[in-house]
């Protein structure tokens, strides 16, 4: 059995310190923020809605950096193409506002 090894695990917060950091970010209107990783930072924007889904933007980065060592900046502004997925959080009228969840 392999036994965990905490000095190799990576992290990721919007508030505290982490390997990954969401330095400063909205949820007016749209999802914006500025992601910190090895003084590398980049900004993205994402038409998703909740509080909750910038922690999972803030995965979803450091997941595609860790498995493709990409640009931080390149993998941010992919952000904004992903629509979410069907059935969470999903706008499905604008007037009046229909959410699927």
């Amino acid at each position: 059995l392999a036994t965990f090894n905490y000095k190799k695990a990576l992290t990721y917060t919007i508030e505290g310190s982490a390997t990954f950091k969401l330095e400063a970010y909205t949820t007016k209107d749209v999802l914006a923020g500025v992601v910190n990783f090895a003084r590398e930072k980049a900004v993205f924007k994402s038409f998703m809605l909740g509080f909750f889904n910038l922690y999972n933007i803030l995965a979803a980065v450091a997941a595609v950096e860790i498995l493709t060592n990409e640009k931080l900046e390149k993998i941010s502004q992919m952000v904004e193409n992903f629509g979410g997925v069907s059935g969470r959080m999903e706008i499905v009228n604008q007037e009046p506002l229909i959410i699927v969840d």
